[in-house]
């Protein structure tokens, strides 16, 4: 046995290795970001996403779970190392509380409708990420109103959501071809 497979076999069948690798990568996600304001553009969405398409609903809900928690108990593990509640309840903690809609949203709709098709996973994708913005805008729109929410917490994140959710349903459709994922 070599070690790729070694590695495939223990990712599928390690439930506590799976969360924690779900939690490296929503680290990971975080630290690529382009600084905008009052919301940065990083890659959240896409290390939410493949939690969501490849995790089953229990382990990816504590793997997004144990990300919040880990950063609202102080881990600097968030978008420029920041960490603590008062980030959670500041301008952008809604799209975090969105992340974790996000994942009990996906994953319910893949256990009913199931993943056979790509297009099953743009659409879960889109789904999921439109999730994160139900809770963003709002927590957004009490700092700086609903019109400037709109416009500095959704419309510049339209196209780079498109095409986060089309990589993102992408490389999934990948993983799931070359790794076995126990449910």
């Amino acid at each position: 046995m070599n070690l790729n497979s070694v590695i495939k076999k223990s990712i599928a069948e390690s439930s506590l290795l799976r969360v924690v690798l779900g939690i490296i990568l929503m680290f990971l996600a975080a630290q690529a970001r382009i600084p905008l304001e009052p919301v940065p553009i990083t890659l959240h969405t896409v290390g939410v996403l493949i939690i969501a398409l490849c995790y089953n609903k229990k382990e990816a809900m504590q793997a997004i779970i144990g990300y919040v928690l880990l950063w609202a108990v102080g881990y600097p593990i968030f978008s420029g190392f920041k960490a603590g509640l008062s980030v959670l309840l500041a301008t952008n903690g809604g799209y975090y509380f969105g992340m974790i809609l996000c994942v009990y949203v996906v994953t319910t709709m893949r256990e009913k409708f199931g993943e056979a098709t790509i297009l099953k996973l743009i659409l879960y994708s889109i789904i999921g990420s439109v999730c994160v913005f139900m809770i963003g805008i709002p927590q957004l729109a009490l700092f700086i109103g609903l019109e400037k929410a709109i416009e500095f917490g959704l419309l510049p994140f339209i196209i780079p959501g498109i095409v986060k959710a089309l990589f993102t349903a992408a490389s999934v459709n990948l993983l799931k071809r070359n790794i076995k994922w126990k449910k």
